[in-house]
């Protein structure tokens, strides 16, 4: 009776990755045929990448500002809106700010909110110094100790985790397997809805690390004089917002809506076609552009840099498509003492 059950659930499994997998490839086929189509999907879905658990990464609770009793406002620019660039890329302005380059990799721990908080805030300390500041920012020290913040590898929120940053600070802390900083992050690289040559993160399982007032890394100063704190934490929406927030500060943190066929995307300007809906997913806004004359967004992901065109993807701007362009944060920053150049 035993091995008859667990046939059954073997046979069960298998039916169940190959009607996702005949799915997937259903809505790729329909992306790629339509000669009005903005991007390419891909049709290869390997098995062990068809078993990730979606919830594990489109967990994002979207933000209600009426229980943020100090919100700030986004900074007034006097600029006029027409003398900003038709496209921006920040790794191309701002080529010595290695943190801007950097593509992070929140492994098979629901962390988006924490991994792009902390690579967005990093990005700015390194602008707003004039290039000096290479201070990497640690996602571990927002998953595992702010309480505010979210549910640690379950989800989290974007605006409470930039007031934690303004009132308690966040330490330093490089990739995982880093010896940068005081608090590197504790999980190590995994494929994402590709191949590659990391583990694949269905294989994985993390639960939200321990918070420690230590730092995890043999390191120079103690947890409590690490820490980094910001001036101001605001909401960016809308198109014009967003442009001009790039150009005068630097990245932006995102969240949006992820549809099914986001899964299957490859290149190009994705927008939503067809596909259930999965789930919120927090990302860094580092540009902006047109290609083939469709508006886009640049977006750095946090799977790694096997995933898309090199960890990033483009999203059609302009038409709030997914909710992208009404909840956006950013903050202005205080200088670090000036961090070392090894991430």
């Amino acid at each position: 009776m035993r091995t008859l059950l667990i046939t059954l659930i073997g046979i069960i499994s298998c039916l169940t990755l190959e009607n996702k997998r005949n799915r997937l490839i259903l809505i790729a086929n329909e992306i790629n045929s339509n000669p009005n189509s903005t991007w390419t999907a891909t049709t290869n879905f390997p098995e062990k990448l068809l078993e990730a658990d979606y919830s594990t990464y489109f967990n994002i609770s979207y933000d209600d500002p009426e229980n943020i009793t100090t919100l700030d406002s986004q900074p007034t620019y006097t600029k006029n809106f027409s003398s900003y660039p038709e496209s921006l890329d920040l790794r191309e302005k701002y080529p010595q700010c290695k943190s801007i380059s950097l593509i992070r990799d929140q492994s098979s721990c629901g962390s988006c909110w924490a991994v792009s908080a902390a690579a967005t805030i990093s990005d700015r300390l390194c602008i707003s110094s004039n290039l000096k500041d290479q201070t990497i920012l640690s996602s571990a020290d927002l998953v595992s100790c702010c309480k505010m913040c979210g549910m640690g590898c379950n989800g989290g929120f974007l605006l409470p985790t930039w007031y934690y940053y303004v009132l308690k600070g966040i330490v330093t802390g490089g990739e995982y397997d880093s010896k940068y900083g005081c608090m590197p992050y504790p999980f190590q690289k995994c494929n994402h809805h590709s191949e590659g040559s990391y583990p694949n993160c269905s294989d994985l399982h993390y639960e939200t690390p321990k918070c420690t007032s230590t730092c995890t890394n043999d390191y120079e100063k103690s947890y409590k004089d690490d820490k980094i704190k910001g001036k101001t934490a605001y909401q960016v929406k809308g198109e014009e917002a967003m442009i001009k927030e790039l150009n005068e500060n630097g990245s932006v943190q995102l969240a949006f809506i992820v549809y099914e066929d986001f899964m299957t995307y490859k290149s190009g300007v994705y927008k939503h076609t067809t596909g259930k809906k999965l789930g919120g997913h927090a990302v860094r806004l580092i540009g902006y552009g047109v290609e083939n004359s469709v508006k886009y967004w640049l977006i750095a992901n946090s799977w790694n840099d096997n995933w898309g065109v090199k960890g990033t993807f483009k999203i059609i701007r302009g038409e709030n498509n997914c909710q992208i362009e009404s909840m956006g944060v950013a903050g202005l920053v205080s200088s670090s003492t000036i961090g070392t150049t090894e991430i």
